[in-house]
């Protein structure tokens, strides 16, 4: 049993570290493969604190969630983590991102 495979399990501990100075706030991804040309978002964090530069297992930091899905064993071996930091403190959705990033990390994982 690994609680990495299941919906409501133990998501990865992150840390960052050089950041922006114009971020107001961070955004978290976590992204599985492709199903039928769709990527499979299987954790989402939005409006993450500025002073905040670590999630351990299965924290959640930020004002609007999506609960963290678990990995699918079945599914595309590659995971994509992705924080994204923000010149707003709050947006109320992933395609606000884009929008107003300042800055973007990304971690890919084949396992």
């Amino acid at each position: 049993y690994n609680p990495l495979f299941h919906e409501g399990g133990a998501s990865p501990p992150l840390s960052w570290e050089n950041i922006p100075s114009s971020a107001k706030s961070f955004s978290l991804l976590m992204k599985q493969g492709k199903t039928e040309g769709k990527i499979e978002v299987k954790w989402l964090i939005l409006n993450i604190d500025p002073k905040v530069r670590s999630i351990e297992a299965s924290e959640e930091e930020g004002d609007i969630n999506f609960k963290y899905a678990g990995i699918d064993p079945t599914g595309e071996r590659e995971i994509e983590f992705m924080l994204v930091a923000l010149t707003q403190r709050h947006i109320n959705s992933p395609e606000d991102m884009k929008e107003h990033a300042c800055g973007v990390a990304t971690l890919k994982v084949n396992w």
